[in-house]
């Protein structure tokens, strides 16, 4: 079996202060408030003392619920940035490595990127990347609005 290095990118201007979009993103199971995908989220501690946070995805097209598992491998308050790898279960995605960073534009604005690289089946590479690129956009889509109602610029 052929394996293909996927790389997926989203990036999202945000109308709030990059602190304001930090505080958000970084809190404990920040993530149900800001995407849309996700249905349960339980954080925890690894024994290397790293947070984890198993997550669980609305079921889509019939199917069943995708669960998520994550774990921290750095997160910086000073250049607001995440890093963490991943293990989604029930597809064939490998090697899941993601970070999500806010970038100051100004005041009152930021950008919000999530980004990740992953190995898969060559047979699975388009539909992988959609399906990644997708969740990506709809929690920065999410996020955006949420913060744009909270603090307009």
């Amino acid at each position: 079996m052929t394996y293909l290095i996927a790389e997926v990118a989203r990036h999202q201007p945000v109308s709030a202060k990059a602190a304001r979009v930090w505080d958000l993103i970084s809190a404990e199971d920040a993530i149900l408030k800001w995407h849309p995908s996700v249905a349960q989220c339980v954080s925890g501690m690894d024994q290397a003392g790293r947070i984890t946070r198993a997550m669980t995805l609305h079921a889509t097209g019939g199917g069943a619920p995708v669960r998520m598992d994550e774990t921290e491998l750095l997160r910086s308050a000073e250049i607001m940035t995440i890093t963490y790898m991943v293990e989604i279960h029930g597809l064939p995605i490998r090697n899941y490595l993601a970070q999500m960073s806010i970038t100051p534009h100004g005041q009152a604005s930021c950008q919000a990127t999530l980004r990740s690289r992953f190995t898969m089946p060559e047979a699975a590479h388009s539909g992988a990347d959609d399906l990644v690129g997708g969740f990506y956009e709809a929690g920065l889509t999410r996020l955006a609005a949420l913060m744009g109602a909270a603090d307009p610029a």
